[in-house]
């Protein structure tokens, strides 16, 4: 099809909708490079009507859509450097391009991560018409000047999280729209460099230490603890009461000081790699010593 005839079929159904922002499509509507700003300029429209939007896309040319980084009616893995996308399903978008991004949207449809990375500045990121975006990151400068979040009829949109450390400057977010807040991503996988040589020694009634060797590749360790056959570890941070217990030597050792006489206990220590990633972890189990008999 050709432009000329493009831009009938979608004048042709906003005179329907709306004369008014149909008069305005027509001013703006001058070539296929045209088309980013005409699509940004009726988000608040799609916003509100999902059918609506398809409708108009459905005018243009699919084989326009790639040069002009506009994505709609698909899936895929990775998305890099998109203006629109709509009806999409990704595991990623990228954003890369580096300097300022005035606008990007994306309507109606399911990404698990956007990545803006390279300094790249995005004046405006519109998640709408029910979009779920599960996890958005900003990296090194990068940034998120508005970060919208739209709702409207039964079209509420959905961003579950923002990593630790992304900067948006600014939410406007719909009334049944969600924001997860701010979270640290878990690292899942697991290293395959183990601590060794853990060993428990120096049992009393109300103590044991703990020893290991930690690998090359070891930027810290994990130490965890629980009663025997519990099922869950407590983790030891390292800011508990010195009456508790305490590291010590290089963070190899660690003393327990408040445990329960005659009582089986499990330890953990898992050894964090240089990627982030945990191992598996090594256990040993130990049983305090029993209560003091006094006498007569």
């Amino acid at each position: 099809m050709a432009f000329a005839d493009d831009k009938t079929c979608i004048i042709d159904k906003m005179k329907g909708f709306n004369c008014a922002e149909a008069e305005r499509a027509d001013v703006v509507l001058q070539a296929y490079s045209d088309v980013p700003q005409f699509l940004f300029e009726n988000t608040d429209e799609f916003d509100c009507n999902r059918v609506y939007m398809y409708s108009l896309l459905d005018c243009i040319d699919p084989l326009e859509f790639p040069a002009l980084n506009v994505y709609y009616n698909g899936s895929t893995t990775t998305i890099t450097n998109p203006v629109f996308v709509a009806r999409y399903t990704a595991d990623e978008i990228v954003i890369d391009a580096g300097g300022v991004i005035e606008e990007i949207a994306v309507m109606a449809s399911t990404i698990t991560k956007i990545t803006i990375s390279n300094n790249t500045t995005v004046n405006v990121l519109t998640i709408g018409n029910g979009s779920v975006v599960e996890v958005i990151e900003t990296q090194d400068t990068s940034s998120i000047s508005y970060l919208r979040i739209t709702s409207c009829f039964s079209y509420s949109s959905e961003v579950g999280m923002a990593t630790e450390g992304t900067v948006i400057d600014n939410f406007l977010i719909g009334e049944t729209a969600v924001f997860g807040g701010y979270k640290c991503i878990e690292i899942t996988g697991s290293c395959g460099d183990n601590i060794t040589s853990l060993v428990a020694s120096d049992i009393t009634t109300r103590s044991i230490t703990l020893s290991w060797a930690s690998p090359a590749n070891s930027i810290s360790n994990r130490l965890y603890y629980k009663f025997k056959n519990a099922n869950e570890w407590i983790w030891i941070k390292g800011d508990e009461p010195i009456g508790f217990g305490n590291f010590y030597d290089n963070n190899t050792k660690y003393i327990f000081r408040d445990l329960q006489f005659d009582t089986n206990y499990d330890f953990k220590v898992v050894n964090i790699c240089e990627d982030g990633i945990p191992s598996a972890g090594q256990t040993v189990s130990e049983k305090t010593l029993g209560n003091y008999e006094e006498g007569p």
